[in-house]
């Protein structure tokens, strides 16, 4: 799922007629919606979905802020199960960072996790029929920047950070929520004081409320002499780290995903290639083997896991000095090795311009994904104009063409994008927007499949 970041948004009214779907047949996608109705700048975006229609988003909205500094207001929105529409934003505080991460996990609970005026993280939680209860402040690790929240079963969640303290160096830290009494535990550090950190750590849940969390080591691409390590822990204990076999330097990121019973698939993004390694829930990682083949150009890859422990991984390919030609992808099941990679069927590519390309990828129940595509081109102009895309498709058969929003004003381009989706398969689509003279984003919009 996938920065999170002027000009005034226009009109809902308008919004659905510049931005809704470009043919009649939409399915069951709604049309689109900006997420704020009043002209607002935005940033910090972030959402997720239960079941039932039940949906979270919550979003910043920056002050004015002296030059180095960031301020903002947080804002959070909830589709009740049943419900048509969001209703109204309330405000959750005043943050100093542009940053929000929501998580809904197994029978609804919600947490939505951003940073305090006084500089420590907050977590706020509730339930899909129920208000939200009181805001928890995590103790420590005020330089954690952007935290990654996880839910696990029968009420335990993590929230994973890179703390990089200047007088102790980075770490790894995570704080774990207690199921009995619902509060988190004060920030631990998991990574051991004689393995320097990289850039890179992800977090998924285990077996019986436990956690597994993996980081990267520091390297640079010259030297190709990095690797990957792994913890397991629980609420009284973490072992000693263990190094995920044959994992290389990462420079593209680590996303580690799990079913639901613990079994975990973990992509590791190189600088010329991606890994996948899997471990059933007793074991250990297998050997991290390269899906990727060397002479090709590829992204750093999309990873989705359904729950019952189907894993698809997604790239594109492209050769030296040549537009995407594929878009590959390999499957795997718990502890096996991958697939062969495949192509996909039926994706527009290879042409100057209006290529599909793909942004962001989630699981569907049954192995289906649900894709998150952009369209691009220039007018005579030469000002860009983007179209966004869904599409569901299952691995081995031909995808059908994502269905489009029509193009957005010309000069406007898609910032940031991800897809979201339900144990039970409803998926939910958000993009942000902003023109070429600016950095910022105007705006974000999104469409639901509920």
């Amino acid at each position: 799922m996938p920065s999170k970041q002027g000009m005034s948004l226009v009109a809902i009214v308008a919004l659905v007629l510049l931005w809704g779907p470009a043919t009649a047949d939409a399915g069951d996608w709604t049309g689109t919606r900006s997420v704020a109705s009043k002209s607002r700048n935005l940033t910090g975006f972030s959402a997720d979905l239960g079941d039932n229609g039940y949906a979270v988003m919550a979003y910043v909205v920056p002050g004015e802020s002296l030059p180095g500094e960031f301020e903002g207001a947080v804002f959070v929105k909830v589709r009740r199960p049943g419900e048509r529409h969001f209703r109204a934003a309330i405000f959750r505080g005043v943050t100093r960072s542009p940053f929000t991460d929501v998580e809904i996990g197994p029978g609804g609970m919600t947490l939505v996790t951003y940073r305090g005026e006084n500089g420590l993280w907050r977590v706020a939680t509730r339930w899909p029929s129920g208000g939200w209860l009181g805001t928890q402040e995590l103790q420590g690790a005020s330089s954690v920047e952007a935290p990654m929240v996880r839910i696990g079963r029968e009420g335990s969640a993590a929230i994973l950070g890179l703390n990089s303290d200047p007088a102790t160096g980075r770490s790894v830290d995570v704080a774990l929520r207690d199921p009995a009494s619902g509060l988190f535990s004060d920030w631990v550090a998991v990574s051991a004081p004689e393995n320097a950190v990289g850039s890179f750590a992800s977090i998924a849940p285990s077996a019986f409320g436990g956690w597994t969390v993996v980081w990267s080591s520091p390297c640079s691409v010259g030297d190709g002499l990095g690797e990957v390590r792994w913890v397991e822990l629980d609420s009284s204990a973490v072992t000693d780290p263990y190094v995920v076999r044959g994992s290389g330097c990462v420079t593209r990121g680590l996303d580690l995903q799990a079913d639901r019973q613990g079994n975990q698939f973990l992509r590791i993004g190189l600088a010329d290639g991606i890994q996948l390694a899997a471990r059933k829930h007793d074991r250990s990682f297998g050997q991290a083997a390269e899906v990727t083949a060397a002479a090709d150009r590829t992204d750093a890859g999309h990873l989705a896991v359904s729950g019952d422990g189907q894993a698809t991984l997604i790239w594109s390919r492209a050769k030296p000095g040549k537009p995407t030609d594929a878009y590959l992808y390999v499957t795997a099941r718990p502890g096996g090795h991958p697939a062969p990679p495949r192509k996909i069927r039926g994706l527009r590519l290879y042409r100057e311009s209006a290529n599909d390309v793909l942004k962001d990828a989630a699981p569907l129940p049954h192995g289906s994904l649900a894709l998150a595509f952009t369209r691009s081109w220039f007018t005579g102009r030469r000002l860009v104009k983007v179209k966004v895309g869904t599409a569901i498709w299952k691995s081995g058969t031909r995808i059908e063409h994502p269905l489009y929003t029509r193009s957005g004003p010309a000069g406007r381009f898609v910032n940031r994008i991800g897809v979201e989706t339900s144990f039970r398969g409803s998926a939910l689509t958000w993009w942000s927007t902003q023109t070429e003279l600016t950095a910022r984003p105007l705006g974000y919009w999104w469409r639901a499949k509920l």
